[in-house]
């Protein structure tokens, strides 16, 4: 079972903004996060549901977040009930024995245009980290700031950004994709959000996760 073909068929969902799994004694976990008006769609779970069942090799369990409304100037946030005022950085991450540590997931990106400040806000495992950049930078600044909010798990990388761009815009999403160079070598994400410096954001981790579940192997 490919969890990146699954994901992608997901977000294909009209309305669906992400989507996260979970092994759970032998049931595949699916949750799917949907904006406010797709949440009122009876058929966004069935569809959900279908697609699931289709790449799953093993019983599949949906779950549909719905995500909550604001009225900040740029606010991209995963319906997560989290209070960010303790997050404090840790200073090295490390897995028990035969344990499972998730890759870092990107819970909000938050832009302040009066101050010129963005947010990348991430979590991994039960820890919260915040990440800052310009805001003036654009899609620059959101993957500098998401890659400060890793470097606050603790997650030592020699990694910086070359380029960040926009491929594609439609009215439910954008698409970017982000350069980093990492210990010399260039690698790159692409990854679509509910706005471009949300994608850029996705980019990012998409194009460290792989390299971060190396440093968090057991």
């Amino acid at each position: 079972m490919n969890l990146d073909d699954l994901e992608l068929e997901l977000r294909r969902l009209p309305g669906v903004r992400a989507a996260g799994f979970e092994d759970s004694d032998g049931l595949l976990l699916v949750q799917i996060h949907v904006t406010a008006d797709a949440a009122r769609d009876d058929s966004i779970p069935v569809s959900a549901t279908r697609v699931a069942a289709r790449h799953a090799d093993r019983p599949v369990a949906v779950e549909v977040i719905r995500w909550r409304d604001t009225d900040s100037a740029t606010y991209i946030e995963s319906p997560l009930d989290t209070q960010f005022d303790d997050i404090q950085p840790t200073r090295h991450v490390t897995a028990e024995p035969g344990s499972r540590v998730s890759r870092p997931r990107l819970l909000a990106v938050i832009a302040f245009p009066d101050s010129d400040e963005l947010e990348v806000h991430i979590m991994l495992g039960d820890r919260r980290t915040i990440g800052r950049a310009a805001s003036a930078d654009g899609l620059v600044g959101a993957a500098n700031a998401t890659l400060a909010a890793v470097a606050s798990l603790g997650i030592n990388l020699d990694v910086s950004c070359a380029w960040a761009r926009p491929v594609d815009r439609n009215d439910s999403s954008s698409l970017t994709a982000v350069c980093l160079i990492l210990n010399g070598d260039e690698r790159y994400g692409l990854a679509s959000g509910s706005s471009p410096i949300d994608g850029a954001a996705r980019a990012t981790l998409d194009a460290l996760n792989r390299r971060i579940s190396l440093i968090l192997q057991p």
